[in-house]
């Protein structure tokens, strides 16, 4: 996958998510897609339950760094 992608995972995430974490990480190195980005977040489960804010802002930077500026329209 060569677009942008934003591979969010909770620090208590589920098992699978947690193991599979490296493997999803050096396949978009593999991939060379410079626009993925890993994040864990400290403390989230995996609804990321009481993590609204730090969840919302972590997307909002992602999205603002990758798609600043750029707008699409509607089709």
């Amino acid at each position: 996958i060569k677009i942008p992608l934003l591979d969010l995972y909770g620090e208590q995430d589920l098992p699978a998510v947690l193991d599979s974490a490296k493997e999803r990480r050096l396949a978009a190195r593999d991939a060379e897609n410079p626009a993925y980005r890993q994040t864990r977040i400290p403390g989230a489960d995996h609804f990321f339950a009481g993590q609204d804010e730090v969840l919302l802002s972590t997307v909002r930077a992602w999205l603002f760094k990758t798609a600043g500026g750029k707008e699409v329209q509607a089709r």
